[in-house]
């Protein structure tokens, strides 16, 4: 459900080690949905019994029962993390699967709302 590269757990792990973060988890958050399907968001809190853990390169992560549900058909979810300088430099968090796009293409294809006025 969950594969964290890598990368991704040795970042991951300079956080969650951080005394700041004492007691608090990884936790993926559903955001809203976007022209590609869901967007995915990272967070840090602490865990309740409704939550549903998975483990990958050594990192816990957990999730909302009725989000697993919506990704599960997706796949699960990959957590990377890129680096390629100091402007570019994060975690990125993606489906496995790809679903169709609703708007008839990508974003930059401009197929959601093209020619409305409002």
């Amino acid at each position: 459900m969950v594969d964290i590269s890598e990368t991704a757990s040795q970042e991951l792990g300079k956080v969650l080690h951080d005394d700041t973060h004492k007691g608090k988890q990884l936790f993926v958050s559903f955001m809203g949905f976007g022209c590609s399907g869901p967007v995915l968001g990272l967070a840090l809190d602490e865990p309740d019994e409704t939550c549903s853990a998975y483990e990958s390169n050594g990192i816990s992560v957990y999730m909302h029962p009725a989000l697993v549900e919506h990704l599960e058909p997706l796949g699960g979810v990959i957590i990377d993390f890129i680096d390629n300088g100091p402007d570019q430099r994060g975690f990125t968090i993606s489906t496995k699967i790809k679903p169709e796009s609703s708007c008839g293409g990508g974003c930059s294809s401009h197929g959601c709302g093209e020619g409305e006025t409002h």
